[in-house]
């Protein structure tokens, strides 16, 4: 018993004080041990005091013991569950390793399964990318006979195709057939364009024959008339110094004739001269514009190269093929801001 206390705490049983209405018995109890020991109390009285002092203590005293009591109670019943929720711990981890140990050849299975029909879709969808063409203007003939021969490689890549294996011949035959009417009309507009530049080198051509006829025929026709008069002028002083010395006029004579001579060869010397400058620089033009022609063509292959190398790279990536040719074109059109390509 709890010393000074007015109740033997120690013989209760905490389970049944603090169980449904157990209280209410202990602190009947309480009230009735405490009433009887000051009743009829003088309180004018020195040991009636005393008394009533000592009452009131034993009854703190109780309360401090019962509380004492219901304090143990309530850290045992903390310790009793905090092991039961440790068990139901164990219990929800253990289950759960169960669950996933008897599941995992099924999800094991599950995985593997949408690993193989996703690759089968996206071989699939690589070979009907070849064919996916947005434009014709940036696709030679050389182009597309890549893609027909990547096609080759895609379909005869040693795939078993499985269920899918209809699927991958119509697709693998569609994009063939799709290719082969592009490469066709590539191959037209090629030997078309081909066939415009020689017709355009050929009236170049035809222009200059023209320009050097009309500069030599103007030549000719100005040194003939030049020939004519100086001809003419030496005649007329030939005649009128004629009278005065036979011999001077000889020699007069032959010189203006030399001078003729001089004039008529200085003439067709620099109407050579003038038509060969014009030819130079008829083919200097000429040859400055296959230059351009041929740094466009180059500039053109490097840029299908580049493009090929990014795409090959967005594709290894993990990008499709369409989507990794519009995302490069994108981006060399400039339509993706801080983003350009180096060419």
């Amino acid at each position: 018993m709890a010393e000074n206390a007015l109740i033997a705490v120690e013989a209760l049983n905490p389970l049944v004080v603090y169980g449904q209405g157990g209280i209410e018995d202990v602190l009947a109890k309480l009230k009735r041990e405490a009433s009887l020991a000051v009743q009829d109390v003088d309180v004018s009285t020195k040991p009636g005091r005393d008394l009533i002092a000592s009452t009131a203590y034993r009854v703190a005293r109780s309360k401090t013991a019962l509380d004492d009591m219901g304090k143990e109670l309530v850290a045992g019943l903390k310790e009793q569950a905090g092991k039961v929720d440790a068990e139901r711990r164990r219990v929800r981890d253990e289950c759960d390793r169960l669950r996933d140990e008897i599941r995992k050849p099924l999800d094991e299975f599950e995985d593997m399964e949408k690993r193989r029909v996703a690759g089968h879709e996206a071989a699939i969808l690589a070979l009907s990318a070849t064919a996916t063409v947005e434009s014709l203007a940036n696709l030679s003939s050389i182009d597309i006979a890549e893609r027909l021969a990547l096609l080759g490689t895609l379909a005869d890549d040693g795939r078993d195709w499985q269920e899918f294996r209809d699927r991958a011949r119509k697709s693998a035959l569609e994009a063939h057939t799709r290719l082969g009417q592009l490469l066709d009309i590539a191959k037209m507009q090629e030997a078309a364009a081909v066939q415009a530049v020689r017709e355009r080198e050929e009236q170049a051509a035809q222009r200059q024959r023209d320009h050097d006829a009309q500069i030599a025929a103007e030549a000719t026709d100005r040194a003939r008339r030049e020939a004519s008069e100086a001809a003419e002028r030496a005649s007329k002083l030939a005649a009128k110094e004629m009278a005065e010395s036979e011999a001077k006029f000889e020699r007069e004579k032959a010189k203006r004739v030399a001078d003729a001579k001089a004039a008529t060869e200085k003439l067709a010397r620099e109407k050579e001269a003038a038509a060969q400058r014009e030819r130079e620089r008829i083919s200097a033009e000429q040859a400055k514009e296959r230059a351009a022609a041929e740094r466009r063509e180059a500039n053109e292959r490097n840029r299908r190269r580049v493009r090929a190398e990014v795409v090959k790279s967005l594709v290894a990536a993990g990008y499709l093929d369409n989507l990794a040719e519009r995302l490069f074109d994108d981006i060399a059109d400039g339509k993706i801001a801080r983003l350009s390509v180096t060419w």
